[in-house]
């Protein structure tokens, strides 16, 4: 079973595109894990899936 990550665009932002997201996240910045509201970024995911909201946090795409 493989477990994937939640992650939200931290500080106030937002993507209005899977594109942006997933270029953002390969950029390094940093994102909020879900579950504790931590910041993170691709860093702390090396090889993992995770999961990146986008467009007002209604939409999801996977990234890995």
């Amino acid at each position: 079973m493989t477990s994937s990550h939640t992650l939200t665009p931290a500080l106030g932002r937002d993507y209005k595109n899977k594109k942006a997201v997933i270029e953002a996240y390969k950029q390094g910045k940093d994102f909020i894990y879900a579950p504790t509201g931590q910041y993170c970024s691709i860093r702390d995911f090396k090889g993992q899936q995770v999961m990146l909201r986008y467009d007002k946090l209604k939409k999801i795409t996977p990234v890995k």
